[in-house]
């Protein structure tokens, strides 16, 4: 049976392509099958991520276009306009896809509600000033500051101590028992199994969480330094590793791994599984610092700058849903524990025309993460949402 009325999404602009900023017109043509009352004729305008990951939608705006009659034979047409902000763009990744909709949807009492979607594409302004990332929450913030990872060090090391202590609980009475005799030579290699596991994990997190402690035992108060934690794409991100003159360590290497990756999540609960695909790296090697054996009173200074490709997608966060931007550091000590950090910083539209606004605008298909869509356009990838609505029925009478 048809639907009482269909419903179609027209934009002004045939191409569909907007930038931040720039006002959505089109509107929605209403084909009328059989009689009906609607109850609201609704358009919504917002992004949406697909992929591998939990699909999450944001910056959405709703509005009603029309409330009234609709007679069979029928066609009406409800403008509308959206203005919109200034992210996050179209992205078409391998993990990750984020994508902008207007949809319609007409709620009609006993029916099923007829409802379209149409896609456009929100690309960066050509000359326009850097924006910041798209994200709808902080990530810089406190889950990956410094306080907040000594905060994890230290509950590692909490964790660590509990099962060594519960350990202890458990091998005063094994003990006991053995002197007494009472058990089951079965029954004690059980518990002894049981312990020995209990004593590899506790021994696994203690480790884990003061491993750098343990390496700056050596290393000295070790510092890496990002000036800018926000980067325009083709430009450079510089990194400075500081070893003080307190340290007395004999160095095999130090690294440094710029990385930009997907990073999406799915299913839920204990069902949750991460999943990662690398769009960029790039490794540095310093080679001053390669056999390296640092004696009391010497100190030791690392300079670098890395590329941020013309075609890196700018950094995204959202619920499940990641483009994030990294670098990792790696100390490598000669006999000793090794000295690992990740330091994240920010990638966002460079104000360039020649960089990211004709490459994310007209497509790049020789980058490594361009990828086209069916129809063969070159888009690009991260997200936000419209700002607001004016809209008017056909006599122009109704604004919202």
């Amino acid at each position: 049976m048809r639907n009482r009325c269909t419903l179609n999404i027209v934009f002004d602009r045939p191409d569909k392509r907007y930038h931040p900023g720039d006002q959505v017109t089109g509107h929605v043509e209403v084909e009328v099958n059989r009689d009906c009352a609607c109850r609201g004729l609704n358009i919504t305008v917002g992004w949406r991520t697909h992929g591998r990951g939990n699909s999450t939608r944001g910056s959405e705006q709703s509005g009603v276009l029309f409330t009234g009659e609709w007679t069979a034979g029928e066609i009406h047409r409800y403008p509308f306009m959206v203005t919109l902000p200034n992210g996050p763009y179209t992205y078409r990744g391998h993990l990750l896809n984020i994508d902008w909709f207007a949809q319609a949807r007409a709620d009609i009492p006993w029916s099923l509600d007829p409802r379209t979607t149409e896609d456009f594409l929100l690309t960066p302004l050509p000359d326009a000033p850097s924006l910041e990332p798209y994200h709808t929450h902080d990530p810089l913030g406190p889950d990956r500051s410094p306080e907040k990872r000594q905060k994890v060090a230290n509950g590692g090391l909490v964790a660590g101590i509990i099962l060594f202590s519960f350990l202890l609980v458990l091998g005063v009475p094994l003990a006991i028992i053995l002197i007494v005799g009472d058990l089951a030579r079965d029954d004690l290699y059980i518990m002894a199994g049981i312990g020995s596991v209990f004593v590899f994990i506790g021994l696994l997190i203690t480790v884990f969480a003061l491993r750098n402690r343990i390496a700056e035992k050596r290393l000295g108060s070790l510092t890496v330094d990002l000036p800018r934690r926000t980067v325009p794409i083709g430009e450079w991100l510089e990194l400075a590793i500081n070893i003080p003159q307190e340290s007395h360590a004999h160095i095999n290497q130090i690294s440094a791994i710029l990385v930009g990756r997907e990073v999406v999540v799915s299913g839920s609960g204990t069902n949750r599984t991460t999943h990662t695909h690398t769009l960029h790296q790039d490794e540095h090697y310093y080679p001053e610092a390669e056999n390296r054996v640092l004696k009391k009173g010497q100190s030791l200074s690392l300079r670098h700058r890395f590329p941020i490709p013309l075609m890196a997608p700018p950094s995204f966060h959202a619920s499940d849903n990641d483009l994030e931007w990294k670098v990792e550091v790696h100390v490598d000590i000669d006999r000793w524990p090794d000295w690992r950090q990740e330091f994240h910083f920010e990638v966002i539209p460079s104000q360039q025309p020649t960089q990211s606004s004709a490459a994310i605008a007209h497509g790049a298909s020789a980058s490594d993460w361009q990828r086209r869509d069916d129809t063969g356009d070159d888009t690009w990838r991260t997200k936000q949402a419209p700002a607001q609505f004016a809209s008017e029925s056909d006599d122009d009478s109704n604004l919202w």
